[in-house]
Formats: structure tokens, sequence, C-alpha cells
């Protein structure tokens, strides 16, 4: 999957919608990896000021909502999808 910068944080909430309706098929533990790779985009991008904290607490708290609860993964990503910041 692509990275995050480029994919997904640039794209429309329709293109994210889309995005996430097909990285929700994949199992649990991949969808982590991918948000666990974006946290990391994410906060070198803070060093750079490219980024800004809320971004990486609302990826922060998807990862370990997935991690932690039985939420559904395709919600969970949705709730992503509409309010990371551009």
């Amino acid at each position: 999957f692509p990275s995050h910068d480029n994919k997904f944080k640039g794209s429309s909430i329709g293109e994210r919608l889309d995005f996430v309706e097909t990285l929700s098929k994949e199992e649990k533990e991949f969808v982590i990896e991918v948000l666990s790779i974006w946290i990391t985009e994410e906060r070198e991008n803070l060093k750079k000021n490219k980024s800004d904290t809320q971004s990486i607490a609302i990826l922060i708290q998807v990862k370990e909502d997935l991690e932690h609860t039985n939420i559904n993964t395709k919600l969970a990503l949705e709730y992503l999808a509409i309010n990371l910041i551009q």
C-alpha cells in the first residue's frame, strides 16, 4: 500500500473512503502495520514542520483501537479517512 503522505493524506475524502474500503479487506494485523508506518511518516513530517499533532493523535488512536478492542476495521478506517487533516 502506498505511503500515507502521497496517496491518503493528500486525497479527497471520497478517494480516502475508496482506499479504506480496499484496505479494510486485509487482515487486521496488516492494517495495524500500515498505520504504524503512517505514524512514523507523520512523526518525521512533524520534525520538518509538515504535519500536526492532531493527525498523529488520530492515527495512534485508530491503531490502538484496532489492537486492543473488537472495533470493526472498516469503521475505524472510515473514521480516520473523514477526520484526518489534509
